[in-house]
């Protein structure tokens, strides 16, 4: 199994080892997302888009959420980007709801 078929493994897992994991992941903890898979992957990477108001994990080049690989096209066009540690630190600050829930911005979803 490769990293890309481990990553939607355990995202696919812990999507659904609860109800409303999707929305959580979605609504306030994506950063806690990120940390939990720097655990398995130690070279991922946190991104942010100032729109989404939502952060995302980039893994050897592709990138995820709670629900799946996104596409290039989506974090381009929402800009997400790295920021500095400071910016990360804070990241736990809850989000508001139902910020990423419309658009079509995954490649596969899980």
């Amino acid at each position: 199994m490769n990293n890309k078929e481990k990553i939607l493994e355990f995202l696919k897992e812990l999507k659904y080892s609860y109800k409303d994991m999707d929305r959580i992941f979605l609504e306030g903890s994506c950063f806690r997302l990120y940390k939990l898979l720097k655990v398995f992957f130690p070279t991922a990477k946190a991104l942010y888009s100032d729109e989404e108001g939502h952060w995302i994990t980039e893994i050897d080049g592709d990138y995820y959420d709670i629900n799946g690989e996104l596409s290039s096209y989506f974090v381009e066009h929402k800009k997400f980007t790295q920021r500095n540690s400071a910016v990360e630190a804070s990241a736990y600050v809850p989000t508001y709801e139902g910020q990423c829930c419309s658009y079509k911005k995954y490649k596969k979803t899980i």
